[in-house]
């Protein structure tokens, strides 16, 4: 669903982003925090931030709500 959600947005697999979360569920902020770093990888992220409230994209993971911002980071000027 996140890379659904870097697609819909325009991202591409050479943008880095940070993804930042807010979930009242605390299975899913569980699963995030145990597989952080897989997550990372697989969503090409270089953070990831729990956020108390949050504007970004309303989805259901493992049947609990969540919802995801992704911000893309800029890219250093050498």
């Amino acid at each position: 669903q996140i890379n659904n959600l870097r697609k819909k947005q325009g991202l591409t697999i050479d943008d880095q982003v940070i993804l930042e979360y807010a979930t009242e569920s605390e299975q899913l902020h569980q699963i995030i925090k145990k597989y952080q770093e897989k997550l990372k990888l697989a969503v090409l992220a270089r953070e990831i931030k729990n956020q108390k409230d949050l504007e970004g994209e309303k989805l259901q993971m493992e049947g609990e709500n969540i919802v995801i911002k992704l911000s893309k980071l800029r890219k250093k000027l050498k």
